[in-house]
């Protein structure tokens, strides 16, 4: 797949994530689905990892396997994004502190987190370990450094809240 199908495939994702969340009339329908999507793909899924073990990976092309594979695909990512949406409606619909602090750092952890891993990644790159060892370092330490500059820095001083797009803070 070329960079242009996956930046499409992708921005399909994103345009039906934006109406099914601010259409009212999908909110029941996914509150009432969300264990037969969780379900669904828990087989479709492992009926995909089956079938890729016992006949590998298909090639590119129009073959009935290729087809199927591609619409079993479909299929897996939109049983497991209904089962989340349904999970995280059910569970992180309350208001409270935790959930205020962290709606607030979404967007500059979205920022801050590609920079601050590729930093990390960079000095890590030439430590003489195994790849496992690397990425649980990687996803701490990266993980803490975000967590440190958006408390330490973003949030406290005024120019970068702004520049992060915060509200001013009361």
């Amino acid at each position: 797949m070329t960079v242009k199908n996956l930046f499409f495939l992708y921005m399909i994702f994103f345009v039906y994530g934006y109406v099914i969340f601010t259409h009212p009339k999908f909110k029941p329908i996914i509150d009432s689905n969300g264990r037969i999507a969780y379900i669904g793909g828990i087989v479709a899924t492992l009926l995909a990892l089956i079938l890729l073990l016992l006949t590998g990976f298909p090639s590119y092309g129009s073959s009935p396997y290729f087809l199927f594979m591609t619409t079993l695909r479909a299929f897996i990512s939109w049983f497991w994004l209904i089962a989340i949406f349904s999970f995280f409606r059910r569970h992180f619909t309350t208001h409270n502190r935790f959930l205020g602090y962290a709606n607030e750092a979404v967007l500059p952890f979205y920022i801050l987190h590609q920079t601050i891993i590729v930093i990390i990644g960079f000095y890590l790159i030439y430590w003489n370990t195994g790849v496992y060892f690397k990425y649980v370092v990687l996803c701490i330490a990266s993980f803490a450094s975000i967590c440190l500059i958006y408390e330490l820095l973003v949030r406290r001083i005024y120019i970068l809240r702004f520049l992060f797009g915060l509200k001013p803070r009361r």
